[in-house]
């Protein structure tokens, strides 16, 4: 019955991962890449504790990987915030292809 319910896990951070991927690759707004970024981190913390909850019953790695990673997202999240809101008010804009135009 585990296995079953880690296969579910497994393909639902794998979808996550996907559409994350995607959304880097295909989103001309910053805004979107950032939630993006986010949405593969979370993949990875799903990930490590799922693993560590069916598998190293013991150990708590997998958790302590999970709230560095949580604490890695929010650090990123807020410079990445800050970091579009000062480009927003330089261009009025969030658009990605702008961002090489910024050049001194």
């Amino acid at each position: 019955m585990s296995i079953f319910i880690n296969n579910h896990f497994l393909i639902f951070t794998t979808t996550l991962f996907s559409l994350g991927v995607l959304g880097l690759l295909l989103k001309k707004n910053m805004i979107s890449v950032l939630m993006s970024l986010e949405l593969i981190l979370n993949s990875a913390h799903i990930n490590f504790a799922c693993i560590n909850k069916f598998y190293m019953h013991s150990n708590q790695l997998g958790y302590m990987w999970t709230i560095f990673i949580i604490t890695i997202s929010v650090v990123e999240a807020g410079i990445g915030i800050a970091l579009i809101y000062q480009f927003f008010k330089l261009k009025n804009s969030v658009d990605i292809n702008q961002a090489s135009s910024i050049h001194h």
